[in-house]
């Protein structure tokens, strides 16, 4: 059947949604309370770390221990104290603390330390050479670098939600009114000196089936998995090895629980591996047919979308999209606009079943408009053409693709 398309102008905001002003000062506070928080801590780490490089040690012997109390909104944390006599330089001195640091965090932590030193045991203590008064048992915890992370969130947060604000205000500002069918068949990417741009290169395209050309997924499911699987390793190594050497050392208190927050990111991402994985195999893959690429404005062309394996389909989705994206300079940063300029429904069906030992396929046919612009992409400028197609697929992974084809310029231009 020849389906008639309907063109959808690009829905450019008008810039009447624009950021409260009063977020800066909201996220500031963020940046300003991280910075504070970071700077306390980073100088108690550095302390530890000077104590443990340059203070001499000493034998000391235990003579009292305690669990101190802090109280605060968020609930209590302890830490833990000991009193130890020791020696240096011919005269007998002793002192009160831990580390420099004055860590606190669950009880269970700091009950632990208390094992570790029982009273009238020996330890080995750290000892200021410029005041022997000052020792302690402990310099700085290495694990103490990772709480850093705290900080660095308010940090990140601070500084990426003004960013956000401004260039949310700077797009509005500067939003392209919706463009018109001669508007976008007359445009050309500024700067390329050339009517056309760039034309790009042809896709990896190979023979169909049933149709003259198979083009394949703009990403395919191979390298979605490998993607996966990569920031997976990376990401669950490092917060895995923290979030296990701090519970160790701190069981379950506030760091822990920080921490886990990383670990169920990780979570995710190995969740969305496996659901790659499962789309591969379960699902299957998906094909998409042509009878050219590249068409041309005014074309006509049938088209094939098939999809492997035994699946049957709640919901069939396939649309001709045509994106414009516009790279500009807004002050120091780089800002890129991506709209849908046109928007063609070629399909929106339900109750599809595939047979067994075949794919389940679907047929159809369309015409570009005469006015539609040509693909090109240039330095600032870039339209791209595709063939989105999505399926609900009940109990295994649904697909949603981008099949990415090219629109070469009119005859004779």
């Amino acid at each position: 059947m020849n389906v008639r398309f309907r063109s959808k102008p690009a829905k450019y905001d008008s810039g009447r949604h624009t950021a409260p002003g009063c977020l800066i000062p909201f996220f500031l506070i963020f940046a300003i309370a991280g910075a504070a928080a970071g700077f306390f801590l980073f100088r108690n780490i550095q302390k530890g770390r000077e104590v443990e490089n340059t203070w001499p040690q000493v034998p000391a012997r235990i003579i009292s221990s305690q669990i101190i109390t802090n109280h605060d909104s968020d609930g209590n944390t302890y830490r833990p104290e000991f009193t130890y006599v020791y020696e240096f330089e011919g005269r007998q001195e002793s002192a009160t603390g831990h580390s420099p640091a004055r860590f606190s965090s669950g009880y269970g932590w700091a009950n632990r330390r208390l094992a570790e030193h029982p009273v009238g045991s020996e330890t080995m203590v750290y000892v200021n050479p410029a005041d022997p008064s000052e020792a302690y048992i402990e310099g700085a915890s290495g694990m103490l670098w990772l709480f850093l992370l705290i900080p660095a969130v308010f940090i990140a947060v601070g500084i990426g939600g003004p960013v956000w604000v401004l260039r949310s205000r700077s797009a509005e500002s500067t939003a392209l009114p919706a463009p018109s069918a001669a508007d976008l068949s007359q445009r050309t990417p500024s700067g390329s000196g050339k009517a056309f741009g760039c034309f790009p290169a042809a896709p990896k395209t190979t023979p169909g089936r049933r149709l003259a050309v198979s083009i394949p997924p703009e990403t395919s499911g191979v390298a979605r998995i490998i993607g996966l699987l990569l920031v997976s390793i990376i990401w669950n190594g490092i917060s895995w090895v923290g979030f296990v050497s701090v519970y160790r050392e701190q069981g379950w208190a506030f760091p822990t629980f920080f921490l886990l927050l990383f670990v169920l990111v990780g979570a995710g991402l190995i969740s969305g591996f496996v659901h790659a994985v499962l789309r591969v195999f379960l699902t299957g893959s998906t094909e998409l047919e042509l009878d050219r690429e590249p068409m041309r404005p005014g074309g006509y062309s049938r088209l094939v979308v098939r999809q492997h394996g035994r699946n049957r389909i709640n919901q069939l989705s396939v649309k001709v999209l045509c994106r414009e994206s516009v790279t500009y300079r807004q002050g120091t940063s780089t800002v890129t606009h991506t709209e849908t300029v046109y928007e063609y429904p070629l399909a929106d069906l339900s109750g599809g079943e595939s047979r067994p030992g075949q794919p389940f396929e679907f047929t159809t046919e369309f015409a570009l408009p005469e006015e539609a612009m040509h693909s090109f992409q240039a330095s600032n400028n870039k339209i791209v053409w595709s063939v989105e197609v999505k399926m609900d697929i009940p109990g295994k992974p649904d697909v949603h693709d981008q099949f990415v084809f090219r629109v070469a310029p009119p005859m004779g231009a």
